[in-house]
């Protein structure tokens, strides 16, 4: 079967992709078992149109079964659900937690020179007594 392009599948209503979709699988399975019997498959390329046709077709029956779905999601996100309340928290918590980070990372850059100062003292004593 040529490779059927996505404006004709998409006419099709969900049972006859259903139907398209079995008689692709088939056909599938024939070639491979052409293939696996050890003879030479006329069309190479011809397993890599089905299996794409397949996911498109598969593609479409998903994308119809959503679209009812997609007019509740709408509705639900006109309502403000509790959940978003507490993510916007969280965010709100990780910018004073931010700040503060910041904050303290220039209290404790004065301290790191001071750490550094000495330690460099201890290494250089401590250098000559491991040599």
């Amino acid at each position: 079967m040529a490779s059927k392009k996505i404006k004709e599948l998409k006419g099709l209503s969900p049972a006859e992709l259903e139907e398209k979709m079995v008689s692709m699988k088939d056909e599938l399975a024939k070639e491979k078992a052409q293939i696996s019997s050890g003879t030479r498959a006329e069309n190479p390329g011809k397993i890599k149109k089905i299996r794409r046709n397949i996911a498109r077709i598969l593609t479409l029956i998903n994308e119809k079964s959503r679209q009812p779905n997609k007019k509740e999601e709408k509705e639900t996100k006109k309502t403000k659900t509790p959940e978003k309340k507490t993510k916007k928290k969280a965010v709100i918590k990780k910018k004073k937690t931010k700040a503060k980070k910041k904050a303290g990372e220039k209290k404790r850059g004065k301290k790191t020179k001071k750490h550094l100062i000495k330690s460099r003292k201890k290494k250089k004593k401590g250098g000559n007594e491991k040599k």
